[in-house]
């Protein structure tokens, strides 16, 4: 490149830091561009979880002082509502969040209550934790096959928890009894198997007595297996029976402790929530509870004295720590546009702990899935995909060549006309450039619908392949990427169909202004074509002061060569995508994706020709 050239592009980058200010934060944890990590933005975002989960009639709180979930509702303690929570704190919330969502959709709650009314009877309430672990893992199980992005967000509450019990351990001289730590180790043992890994899993399990161990691992099969509440309580009677053997229990010595203690969430009737409205679901919301007997030994930690620092001890101790802007920040908020300090780029990390043949069957299905969605729009696309091509490839480059002898006469060769020369004409040539490229930015929030959003990767890809444009495409959420494809890759390369064809692997929260910022960031690091395509596709699950944001970005960096249009992947009604993408939103109709998908964007992109022009 000359050196007028590299000036060039120096310039337009600082172009781009000047009109979004700055994207080096000058706060460590302020990892977020106006307050998206607020409570307001965390229970929109756990909502949409929920409905990504498949139960859209389970709704987030934020009420009094505890987190308990009933039967459609799961709590988290209040926090003011200009709070700023930190990446890690919104995650763990969300992990909580996922875990209680398993319950709600796969504990059988008949099943559950006998079991525990049967132990308080035989004054053994110590065994609800023990079947409470091995019910955890059947429940995690199960929603991380249902949702595979559950697993990154479960993650991340296991590692807090265990950090606390890893803290609880090592204060106590005696240790935890053994026995009593056997349901407790066969919980996080079998999350270990599920492909968990956090450096605070991995410590408590290697800090674990061979004794322990030994046990343990007779039971990681079994539990693994069990795919109901009924099979974890067979499981649960026959672990509690050994561990009686091992002088677990007896009859509990604070049996009125444990009467009482139980006597309110029994059948869930007359059990309180924390707005004081009486929820006669119940024993849901005291289900991760540690019960209320003693442990066996007073020197030992018990497994009630493990489960004491669950996931709501967690969670409740992240909501007492949330920061608080002062009132300089307040009002200082909305000033710039800040990119995070980091975002994280996904590169699959979910698989790194199966064997070589796992994970290459996992990555063949996801081709197959690829070729499915291509083969069910290939009638369509054959139709579609050509125009959008031309429309793409149809930006001109006017101009006038002289010193031909036939043509227009050339202005600059007048005095040839008297010197009696013969080239003194001028052509016109008309030449058609390949100066355009695009960006594709896929919302895989939990609030999407993965099975639209891969079908429409797949025909974008499908075109923008045959269009011969340079295009990228990235997944998007709070505070992390990834990429499905770079612009240099060739569309049906094997690596780029696996990526998109299980789109949906990985989801996380929807802060749509800094994804956006970051995705113009790469964008043009990666791209200096003089027509540069934003589009942006999402369900519009965000607000409209963040649409409002998106639009002054938007606006900002047409000024930079850019395009920016909204891509509605969902059902109802596209709501704030209109306002953050004034030039066009594409509403898809997913019973005729690509007619519609692309025959939208062929009008957009050619009224966008025209706007260039003038």
């Amino acid at each position: 490149m000359s050196s007028e050239g590299l000036r060039t592009r120096r310039s337009d980058h600082e172009r781009l830091v000047t009109n979004t200010h700055s994207y080096q934060s000058t706060q460590k944890e302020r990892s977020m561009i106006f307050n998206n990590n607020s409570p307001l933005a965390l229970q929109r975002e756990l909502n949409g979880l929920s409905i990504g989960l498949g139960r859209s009639d389970i709704i987030t709180t934020f009420q009094g002082d505890g987190a308990y979930a009933t039967t459609n509702r799961i709590n988290v303690p209040k926090m003011p509502l200009d709070a700023r929570l930190t990446n890690d704190q919104m995650r763990v919330m969300r992990g909580y969040h996922i875990h209680e969502v398993g319950h709600i959709l796969h504990t059988n709650d008949n099943s559950w209550k006998r079991a525990c009314n049967r132990y308080q009877r035989e004054g053994h309430i110590w065994k609800k934790d023990v079947l409470n672990a091995l019910e955890d893992v059947m429940i995690e199980r199960k929603i991380n096959e249902q949702f595979a992005g559950a697993k990154h967000n479960l993650e991340h509450t296991v590692d807090a928890v265990l950090e606390r019990n890893l803290e609880q351990i090592a204060g106590s001289e005696a240790g935890v009894n053994p026995a009593d730590e056997v349901p407790y180790a066969i919980l996080q043992k079998c999350r270990k198997a599920m492909g968990y890994d956090t450096p605070n899993l991995n410590a408590y399990i290697n800090q674990l007595s061979d004794e322990v161990v030994a046990e343990a691992d007779k039971w990681v099969s079994k539990v693994l297996a069990a795919d109901s509440t009924t099979d974890c309580v067979k499981l649960a009677n026959r672990l509690s029976k050994w561990m009686e053997d091992q002088g677990v229990g007896g009859s509990d010595d604070d049996e009125g402790q444990g009467q009482q203690g139980d006597e309110q969430g029994q059948e869930g009737e007359g059990q309180q929530s924390q707005d004081g409205n009486s929820d006669d679901e119940g024993i849901e919301g005291d289900r991760d509870q540690p019960s209320a007997g003693k442990g066996t030994q007073e020197a030992t930690l018990s497994i009630q004295d493990l489960s004491k620092e669950g996931m709501e001890a967690v969670v409740q101790s992240a909501t007492e720590s949330v920061a608080v802007p002062t009132d300089d920040e307040r009002t200082g908020l909305d000033t710039s546009l800040q990119m995070p300090d980091e975002m994280d780029v996904y590169s699959e990390g979910n698989m790194r702990h199966l064997t070589e043949d796992e994970r290459q069957k996992i990555l063949d299905q996801r081709v197959q899935q690829y070729d499915s969605v291509l083969q069910r729009q290939s009638a369509s696309l054959r139709r579609r995909s050509a125009s959008l091509a031309r429309v793409l490839q149809s930006q001109e480059n006017e101009f006038w060549m002289g010193g031909k002898t036939e043509g227009r006469l050339d202005r600059n060769r007048m005095v040839g006309v008297l010197t009696g020369e013969e080239n003194i004409f001028a052509e016109r040539v008309l030449q058609q450039t390949r100066s355009t490229s695009i960006m594709v930015m896929m919302d895989q929030s939990g609030s999407m619908h993965f099975d639209f959003a891969r079908a429409a990767l797949v025909v974008l890809n499908e075109t923008l392949g045959r269009a011969h444009v340079p295009y990228g495409m990235i997944g998007w959420s709070s505070g992390d990427v990834q990429i499905l494809k770079t612009l240099k890759q060739r569309g049906r390369d094997v690596r780029v169909k696996q990526l998109v064809g299980g789109f949906g692997d990985y989801a996380g929260g929807t802060c749509p202004v800094p994804a956006l910022l970051r995705g113009y960031h790469d964008f043009h690091q990666q791209s200096q074509e003089a027509r540069r395509i934003m589009l942006f596709c999402s369900d519009a699950a965000f607000d409209y002061w963040e649409a409002e944001d998106m639009a002054r970005l938007n606006k900002a960096m047409e000024r930079e060569g850019f395009e920016a249009y909204g891509c509605f992947i969902g059902e109802g009604e596209c709501r704030t995508l209109d306002l953050a993408f004034p030039r066009g939103v594409v509403q898809c109709d997913f019973n005729s994706l690509a007619d519609t998908l692309l025959g939208q964007l062929e009008t957009f992109l050619g009224k966008g020709v025209t706007i260039a022009a003038a």
